[in-house]
């Protein structure tokens, strides 16, 4: 069908693909439907970035052995589309 947006408003919460969360432009509380990732695991990946692929959150600084676990178990619900098209 055809989908027609009189005002584009760009919220990045509406920008899922396939019902995944964008790591580049998900806000934190996009993640609350993961057990765990809110807030602490989540802040992280929204306050970090842009990430070329989904396995760059692994690369955040102060990652607790938690946010690794959690990040792992929820990878494949994560997808990073290219940054930068809010201009």
């Amino acid at each position: 069908g055809t989908w027609l947006a009189p005002e584009v408003n760009f919220e990045p919460s509406q920008q899922r693909t396939d019902g995944k969360i964008d790591v580049n432009s998900a806000f934190v509380g996009d993640y609350k439907q993961f057990p765990g990732m809110f807030p602490t695991a989540a802040g992280k990946i929204a306050s970090h970035g842009p990430y070329n692929s989904v396995e760059d959150i692994y690369k955040i600084k102060g990652l607790t052995d938690h946010d690794v676990k959690i990040f792992k178990k929820y990878q494949k619900e994560f997808t990073a589309l290219p940054p930068g098209r809010m201009f």
